[in-house]
């Protein structure tokens, strides 16, 4: 059983061998003009993204200033979404309950990475008012940076946690640890998730209990 993969490795080592170097010559210019032409669609891509970035920045600004008028609307829509509560401790629900707002913003060239902006009000567990979490996604080393939250003596969530977790598990980071931790951006769940489907769409979380409580009645006026 031993001699198979080295049997396999020899039929994949040899395979170059059966093409004649004229015609191995012809496929490998074609695969670089596809390449070429991939490279070339992937510029046009991020062109038509900063684009429309662009055009959706004030969008959202005016988005954000109606949603200014809708009391805790930013904490009712992350503690709605399915996968990010499922990141929060009980102890961290007051706290996440404060965000006033959360924007997402790419860097100009939309490769290197993006920022997610959490404001909150004034409450009784931070003194600070804004943090931002960058994602820088190219380079040898990609990172992640957050700005340090000042805790309120008595108030701080971190330590909180680390006496009353429940219920995520201790493999598991919650929302805060995530927050503060600066682990690979590359591989990061949460920040993508805010990202691509929080941040565009945040109204169909904020309405999921009206939207659930209409299908039951639909349901139950079907049953009748």
């Amino acid at each position: 059983m031993s001699e198979e993969p080295t049997a396999k490795r020899s039929k994949v080592e040899d395979a170059e061998a059966l093409i004649p170097s004229q015609e191995f010559d012809a496929i490998d210019n074609i695969q670089s003009e596809l390449d070429a032409l991939n490279d070339q669609a992937g510029d046009e891509i991020v062109k038509i993204e900063q684009k429309y970035n662009a055009l959706r920045a004030p969008v959202y600004a005016k988005r954000s200033e109606a949603i200014k008028s809708v009391p805790n609307f930013w904490g009712i829509a992350f503690l709605n979404h399915p996968t990010l509560s499922s990141t929060v401790a009980e102890v961290e629900e007051g706290f996440i309950q404060h965000i006033h707002s959360i924007e997402v913003e790419e860097f100009a060239d939309i490769k290197s990475g993006y920022k997610i902006k959490f404001s909150f009000h004034p409450n009784e567990y931070m003194e600070t008012e804004q943090i931002e979490k960058e994602f820088h996604l190219t380079g040898d080393t990609p990172y992640s940076k957050v700005t340090p939250i000042v805790w309120k003596a008595g108030n701080n969530v971190l330590e909180q946690i680390t006496r009353n977790r429940h219920p995520i598990p201790s493999d598991s980071l919650t929302f805060t640890e995530w927050l503060l931790s600066d682990s690979d951006p590359t591989m990061d769940e949460i920040a993508e998730i805010i990202k691509d489907d929080l941040w565009p769409n945040p109204v169909q979380y904020f309405l999921v209990p009206d939207i659930e409580e209409d299908d039951e009645e639909e349901n139950g006026e079907g049953a009748e």
